[in-house]
């Protein structure tokens, strides 16, 4: 049987990060504003959300957020038209694709940025976490709250 890892706000933060995204890209395809055969980045972010949502492996979070970051890296400074659909709110639909990737992909990143210093380092409580500080017990850490 497989060890499911404990959800932490931050790991909500980050799928939900990553769906916002996704829904920005296909909204910028639905009113015509980018001209792909196939949403790659769309499909993409939701399958990391989907990975996410397994809770398999503890570091998923951390590689999504980095996947993330890329995406948003490319569709900042490579992709075209980036400062151009957020400079013109009369275009309604490439200006909410846009402002919804951007935003989306900047939660992704923040949530898997904080889900990695809960997890990577025992020492530092985040509030609202599910995570605490090991409390009088032998081996150091953080365990999860049941």
């Amino acid at each position: 049987m497989l060890k499911r890892f404990n959800f932490s706000w931050a790991d909500w933060l980050t799928a939900l990060g990553l769906v916002v995204g996704s829904s920005g890209i296909l909204l910028q395809i639905v009113t015509n504003n980018v001209n792909v055969p196939a949403p790659v980045g769309a499909i993409v972010m939701v399958a990391l959300a989907g990975v996410i949502a397994l809770r398999l492996w503890r570091w998923t979070t951390t590689v999504s957020g980095v996947i993330a970051f890329v995406i948003l890296f490319i569709g900042i400074f490579i992709a075209p038209g980036f400062f151009n659909r957020l400079g013109d709110p009369t275009r309604f639909g490439p200006f909410l694709g846009t402002l919804l990737q951007t935003l989306g992909l900047l939660t992704a990143v923040v949530g898997s940025v904080v889900a990695t210093i809960e997890r990577a380092n025992p020492q530092v409580e985040i509030p609202g976490s599910r995570y605490k500080r090991n409390q009088g017990k032998k081996s150091p850490g953080v365990y999860p709250v049941n």
